[in-house]
């Protein structure tokens, strides 16, 4: 009986190392939204140090030496920018079912009972009689076989395909200062009689970026803009402003300056194709200097108007960009006779 005991054993031991045989799985999904620029994943867990990062031309991923005997679970999320991702798409591979191993049975040997050999008669006799001896069938030992345990050749588990959760569109709004400057032109033929067609601008600005989505590629947002003007004035040029503000003639440098400051704002139309940003927008603005007065103005000391602006960055990681703006103004002092100019600039923005 305990040598049975121990086969029966052994046997389950050996069926549990088949079933915990090891295997390759492998995870599949599919690239839904071309403007994903990443993807990340992880095994059973979604801790922050664990994610494996890849770019969105990875769609599997292969674990090899697995437990054959347990499900496993892959956390995959996307991401537009490389930084903020959405939530994690799971799916799970399933444990091997193995087959039961065929178990030869020991051939049962019939026990043969002990045969004694029946007395014989014995005749009566002067001489002393002869023993006869007796035959005695001994009955062979049994043995029994080991059980045959047939193996179960482990079997590759394909995981169903993941179909990755789309980024919630709302998550893409963001807040960006930007820190700038670039020039302006007018031209209104008699603004070189009060001021240099071209002079050149310093701006700070804040922009909303989708506070509407559509989808995730369209979005509406709001510019605010603000923006420091010294305007050259007409009889002074650009060749003497660097020889009085080097020269240490400074009286002469700011009388040459008409000082103003600008507000804008503007509606924006947010366009973003992975990590290329197109805004096009119109609003207005409003110029004040208290010196600030031209031919069409002589009384009050500001102008205002509309303008229509287009602008384009470049998303370096998920707090810096940099980018290009470009504005067409109409000021609506007079409208019998609007005056236009253009500015464009060149921008750093800090994002959170």
């Amino acid at each position: 009986m305990k040598k049975r005991s121990f086969l029966l054993v052994a046997l389950v031991l050996f069926t549990v190392s088949l079933f915990a045989a090891p295997v390759v799985v492998t995870w599949e999904w599919m690239l839904e939204d071309p403007n994903v620029t990443t993807f990340r994943y992880q095994v059973d867990g979604e801790e922050p140090d664990q994610w494996i990062v890849v770019d969105s031309s990875v769609t599997s991923y292969t674990v090899k030496g697995l437990d054959g005997s347990q499900a496993y679970t892959l956390y995959l999320q996307q991401s537009y920018d490389g930084e903020n991702f959405s939530g994690s798409a799971t799916a799970a591979s399933e444990p091997i079912a193995p087959s039961t191993p065929d178990l030869a049975v020991a051939e049962q040997m019939p026990v043969v009972d002990e045969v004694v050999a029946p007395e014989e008669e014995m005749a009566v006799a002067e001489e002393p009689a002869e023993p006869i001896a007796e035959e005695v069938v001994v009955a062979e030992e049994v043995v029994e076989e080991e059980p045959v345990v047939e193996e179960v050749a482990p079997a590759a588990v394909a995981a169903t395909p993941v179909a990755p959760e789309k980024a919630k569109a709302e998550g893409r709004y963001k807040t960006t200062i930007t820190i700038g400057g670039g020039i302006s032109h007018m031209y209104d033929p008699i603004s070189s009689t009060t001021f240099n067609a071209n002079n050149a601008a310093i701006g700070l600005g804040v922009q909303f970026k989708n506070i509407m989505t559509f989808n995730n590629t369209f979005g509406l947002g709001l510019d605010l803009g603000l923006a420091y003007t010294p305007y050259l004035d007409g009889s002074y040029s650009w060749e003497d402003l660097p020889g009085d503000l080097f020269g240490g003639n400074f009286s002469t440098f700011w009388d040459g300056l008409t000082q103003t400051g600008t507000v804008s704002l503007a509606p924006v139309l947010n366009m973003q194709l992975g990590k290329v940003g197109f805004d096009l927008g119109g609003g207005a603005f409003v110029t004040y200097g208290p010196e600030f007065k031209s031919p069409k103005n002589p009384t009050y000391p500001y102008i205002y108007g509309a303008f229509a602006k287009l602008g384009l960055s470049y998303q370096f990681n998920s707090w810096f960009s940099m980018g290009l703006d470009a504005k067409y103004n109409f000021v609506l002092v007079d409208f019998n006779s609007i005056r236009k100019f253009a500015e464009a600039g060149l921008y750093m923005g800090f994002s959170f």
